[in-house]
């Protein structure tokens, strides 16, 4: 070899010349043909394929600025390029890449060349031996690895826009990097401190409304953190306090003091808020005002025990102003407390729906005895006076009784009957019964303790309901002015005394029995032979069906508690429901007006349609009814700000007993009702039309039961008529699958009765509609017939009481003014032609 020829290839080979200005590559270039022509070696840019072929040149020029759309072309093309060099990796290395997810997405030299001081390789690259080859018989050109390559999915680009969706001016917000003056509610309602005020905007409506003004006081916002259920907003002020307000009132809870500074940080955990400050503490606070739920003094008179909803339990002696012991392991609060008369020293308490165990205590070292879990929620304990057991009364969500024998903490018994939570109990003087209330109205009987002989479960039930009310054989003082009443009423009749008992007391109403006592009388009536010294009973359940012709359900709720459900859903404002009345024909109309909602529901709409019920109640002129939504559009359900602020299982308990109230009675008015459906009859507002006693649509309207596309089922009772409107098959399919049908399928379904012309307009259709045929009749008749056609449609009814029922009402007609009227114009038969 020429010496000079040596020379120039061991300095390239050191990287002190490289043709392409790279020190890391070493290219063998060919010597001058002119110095040596004896023989001619080809000039390759790149010699090594096999680690080099996929090189990635950094340029040190810098590139022109490019579009987004070249970028995003760029990308591709990178990426391509990517899942091209894995490819050939695999064909020619043998890489075995099958996903491209196996290479690093930031590793852009997929075949970074690695430096090495061998300038060639004696061995060929070989297939791997553990088949992965292509098959023999194989069409594809590369192997299986490869294919499995080509098939791996592409991971889809993500492109986040560049542009925000909406902008909001913030006035005064403040540029302070301590601060934190913005947080968005799991209620998607966003809240800003701007100055000295917090707003409020929605994200659902748009509207925003401020909160709260700190400029009286010379104070000014720092922070504002919203609670984790989105009802409560804690505000932090320059000052140093923490103000908790609640929303949905816009009212201030509480002001919580101890910062010396501004508070900058908050963050909530349940119950409990932490706040940071400029002073360097941070405080943790139980932002619930404890309340003392439970009360128990020992049987020697020298302890109490107290529990709360703090989860806490304390004993207190008679000397010491604070407590002697403290339990904490009830995770809910404590509301039965009970001490063992048989050992001293022993207690027992129960937690609420979080803790569900009853647990005991020896209060004379203090320690911790047994813990049992009952499953539900514990509202009552009571030991037995004359053996080692104990019974407890349960609520959310068994509402059972259990008995129990200590210290074995063997279950002897479980009870059921209330409906409701089991939150009262009491025990007779002699040690032997005890009685339960609920909130079902219902207070029952129970023989669970006994002096002479175990307690067995097939020996236990309830004796009868609270006797309250007339003396054996003795009638009440019934008349024309006085009359029972208007609250819910249990009556049961004892077969062995032969005694009528009554729940609650008397009122006054304006004539007769109060319907619902006259249906429970009238139960019993039939069902029990009553005696004839009891014939004044007789006369009050005849009197009574005689005086009223609607009828009402069996089942009522106390108007105290609906009263407080009211007050609640009163919180809620939004909407208004309207009600005209016309004496003249004897047709009023209910409108839901809620525009921009869909006529959605709102807490105050549902009291007005039910303050609207009982108006109608008493409209002695009223024959029809019409219920309808305004702008062409009945009801698309409940308001959504209202379903948002009532999410707990007790919110949904109570919202169904008020709206089953409201809508049963409506049902029960003693007017025809007609729903007029148009535009979109949804969820809550195909319920509500159910409750009416025939409905009417437009062409365009439709009508679907979508609760369970909102993950729930129906809740205002429209389910259980739906049943009764279409059959037990086809409500199924309606309520499952939340289908929304047009007006031909509906009528074809049972679901509606009339399907109004798309011309003129609806309304007075439908008036029409009721005064040619529904209540053509003088007002007397349509409402002794509606009253009729109720009872019989009341599955709760015996066919002998419902014949009772007509006997009764069509008694109060007969020979009346209108029977002798229609007699002397002998209509019968000069009206006999078929219409």
């Amino acid at each position: 070899m020429d010496p000079e020829y040596e020379k120039r290839l061991l300095r390239q080979q050191n990287g002190q010349m490289s043709p392409f200005g790279s020190p890391n590559l070493s290219p063998v270039v060919s010597p001058n043909k002119k110095i040596y022509g004896d023989r001619f070696i080809p000039s390759r840019t790149n010699a090594c394929w096999h680690i080099s072929f996929d090189l990635v040149q950094e340029s040190s020029v810098q590139a022109p600025p490019q579009t987004r759309k070249a970028k995003e072309a760029n990308s591709d093309s990178a990426k391509d390029g990517l899942a091209y060099s894995c490819l050939l990796k695999n064909e020619l290395l043998s890489a075995g890449i099958e996903d491209l997810k196996e290479v690093q997405v930031e590793e852009r030299k997929v075949l970074t060349p690695k430096e090495t001081k061998n300038l060639f390789r004696y061995n060929t690259p070989r297939r791997c031996a553990d088949g992965c080859d292509a098959s023999p018989y194989s069409l594809s050109p590369v192997g299986s690895k490869s294919q499995k390559l080509l098939r791996s999915p592409r991971k889809a680009v993500r492109k986040i826009s560049k542009i925000p969706f909406k902008v909001l001016d913030a006035p005064e917000l403040q540029d302070d990097f301590y601060l934190n003056l913005v947080d968005w509610s799991s209620q998607n309602v966003l809240s800003v401190g701007l100055g000295t005020s917090v707003y409020l905007w929605s994200a659902c409506t748009s509207q925003v409304t401020r909160l709260c003004d700190l400029s009286q006081d010379s104070d000014t916002v720092t922070s504002v953190s919203w609670s984790e259920r989105g009802q409560q907003v804690a505000v932090g002020t320059h000052k140093g306090h923490v103000q908790i307000w609640d929303v949905a009132v816009n009212k201030k809870i509480t002001t919580l003091e101890g910062h010396g500074a501004r508070v900058g940080a908050l963050a909530w955990n349940g119950d409990i808020l932490s706040s940071g400050s400029r002073d360097r503490l941070i405080l943790q606070r139980d932002v619930r005002t404890p309340s003392v739920c439970g009360l128990k003094w020992s049987p020697d008179h020298q302890h109490l025990a107290s529990g709360g909803n703090d989860n806490k339990l304390f004993v207190w002696n008679l000397t010491s102003n604070g407590p002697v012991q403290t339990y904490t392991d009830h995770q809910a609060a404590v509301k039965a407390i009970a001490w063992s008369p048989h050992q001293h020293g022993l207690l027992a308490s129960g937690g609420g729906t979080a803790d569900r165990c009853v647990r005991f205590w020896n209060t004379l070292t203090g320690q911790p005895l047994q813990c049992v879990d009952t499953g539900s929620q514990v509202c009552n304990l009571a030991w037995s006076k004359h053996s080692n057991e104990l019974v407890s009364t349960h609520g959310y969500s068994q509402n059972q009784i259990l008995l129990w024998k200590y210290p074995s903490l063997v279950q002897i018994a479980k009870l059921t009957g209330h409906s409701y939570r089991v939150l009262y109990l009491a025990m007779s003087p002699d040690g032997e019964a005890i009685v339960t209330g609920a909130g079902d109205e219902t207070l029952r009987f129970w023989n669970v303790f006994s002096k002479t002989r175990s307690t067995k479960e097939s020996n236990i039930g309830p004796q009868q309901h609270l006797a309250s009310g007339p003396g054996l054989g003795q009638p009440p003082q019934l008349d024309l002015g006085i009359r029972l009443l208007t609250d819910p009423v249990v009556v049961s009749l004892c077969p062995q005394t032969e005694a009528v008992y009554m729940l609650w007391g008397m009122t006054t109403t304006a004539t007769g029995i109060h319907p619902i006592l006259s249906r429970y009388l009238m139960a019993w009536k039939v069902k029990c032979n009553i005696p004839k010294r009891f014939s004044w009973l007789n006369h009050a359940v005849n009197l009574s069906m005689k005086n009223h012709m609607c009828s009402f359900p069996k089942r009522f709720f106390c108007s105290s508690y609906l009263q407080e459900i009211r007050e609640e859903l009163q919180k809620y404002p939004g909407g208004s429901v309207e009600l005209t009345k016309d004496d003249d024909t004897g047709i009023a109309v209910i409108t839901l007006n809620n525009l921009g909602k869909k006529n959605s529901l709102s807490g105050s709409m549902m009291v007005s349609l039910a303050d609207h019920v009982t108006e109608l109640s008493q409209w002695t002129k009223g024959r029809g009814l019409i219920v309808r939504g305004a702008d062409a559009t009945f009801c698309s359900g409940g308001d959504l700000s209202t379903v948002r602020a009532l999410l707990q299982p007790q919110d949904g308990r109570r919202l169904a007993v008020f709206m089953h109230d409201a809508l049963t009675r409506l049902h029960a008015l003693p007017l025809v009702s007609l729903a007029l459906l148009q535009g979109a009859a949804l969820g809550g507002g195909a319920e509500l039309a159910t409750a009416c006693d025939i409905r009417a649509m437009t062409p365009d309207a439709l009508v679907g039961f979508v609760q369970v596309k909102m993950g729930v089922i129906t809740g205002f009772g429209g389910g259980t008529r739906l049943v009764r409107l279409v059959g037990r098959t086809r409500a199924l399919e309606l309520l499952c699958s939340g289908r929304v049908i047009g007006g031909e399928e509906a009528l074809r379904l049972g679901l509606v009765q009339h399907l109004l012309s798309g011309s003129g307009d609806a309304l007075e259709q439908a008036q029409a509609l009721l005064s040619e045929i529904y209540c053509a009749s003088a007002v007397p008749l349509v409402r002794a017939t509606k009253s009729v056609v109720t009872v019989a449609d009341d599955d709760g009814r015996t066919l002998e009481e419902c014949l009772e029922e007509e006997r009764d009402v069509f008694a109060t007609v007969w020979g009346g003014d209108l029977h002798k009227a229609a007699l002397a114009k002998n209509v019968k038969h000069t009206g006999a032609k078929t219409s």
